[in-house]
């Protein structure tokens, strides 16, 4: 929505702080004071995790006023640009850069020295294959996580995902979605707002930025192969470029912090439901 637009006026954005993010005392006015006066909430529905019961979405929609229009859109989620970069096991912490690259983890566990590493990658490949297996997965993880246990959603983007995956890039990381997502994400809530009497669709403006300029980690280069994906994008990681050499130092200088075994349980946890990553063992 246009914020110069002069039928905008009766209508107030209340910006949350992320429910990670949010403390005890932010939690409370919430409750108490924002839930009761909203007239739409847009939300993704989120799980307790480690927060607590009193942080998942399916508390917090408690607190909002009978009258309330739910919009919920669970967070977008696609693995197929990076199958190899994903987060460790919580027993590792937290990685250099949020995600782990496991290929690079592979060699370490190979023994490869550093100084290796740059050029083993530069062999990396997967068939056409296992390209194609690896969207399908994950378009239906995409699908399943818009219909598990937190119930259905009301704006979908698996469709939008599913037509146009394979011929644009939709994502910078696996849970950073870009500009065309996110305009879909919008008008769709515009939309169901208007439905309900409580916004004017005419108001939708495709965003015109796209909202995750800072992170960015590059297609994997047999995703770029198979799909004809085209990019000269950098990996970006909080908005400063990151070299393969940098992510080679650092990955190896977190992985000599842990014990071998609790490396390879990480590893074991995601090959369990990613086969493609035997590919980087």
């Amino acid at each position: 929505m246009l914020a110069s637009d002069p039928r905008t006026a009766g209508i107030e954005f209340i910006p949350l702080v992320e429910c990670f993010r949010m403390s005890e005392a932010e939690i409370t006015e919430f409750e108490t004071t924002i839930a009761p006066r909203l007239d739409v909430f847009i939300f993704q529905p989120v799980t307790a995790l480690s927060l607590g019961e009193r942080f998942s979405a399916s508390q917090v929609i408690g607190h909002l006023r009978p009258g309330c229009q739910k919009i919920a859109f669970q967070y977008p989620h696609l693995e197929l640009y990076t199958p190899f970069h994903n987060y460790p096991a919580a027993e590792l912490g937290r990685a250099p850069f949020d995600y782990l690259d496991f290929e690079i983890v592979g060699q370490y566990l190979h023994g490869t020295r550093r100084a290796d590493v740059a050029a083993r990658l530069a062999e990396r490949d997967l068939d056409d294959a296992t390209v194609r297996e690896i969207a399908r997965w994950s378009i239906e993880e995409l699908a399943a996580r818009e219909h598990g246990d937190t119930g259905p959603v009301d704006i979908e983007i698996t469709g939008i995902v599913r037509d146009r995956m394979e011929h644009e890039m939709l994502f910078h990381t696996i849970n950073h979605p870009g500009l065309a997502v996110m305009a879909h994400v919008a008008e769709s809530a515009i939309r169901l707002m208007d439905e309900a009497g409580h916004a004017d669709a005419s108001l939708a403006h495709p965003p015109l930025t796209d909202p995750f300029t800072d992170i960015h980690i590059p297609v994997h280069p047999a995703i770029q192969r198979v799909y004809g994906l085209s990019e000269d994008a950098e990996f970006l990681h909080k908005g400063q470029r990151v070299s393969q050499d940098e992510a080679i130092a650092r990955t190896y200088d977190y992985l000599e912090g842990f014990d071998r075994e609790l490396i390879l349980a990480s590893v074991d946890r995601l090959t369990a439901a990613r086969p493609w990553f035997e590919a980087a063992l």
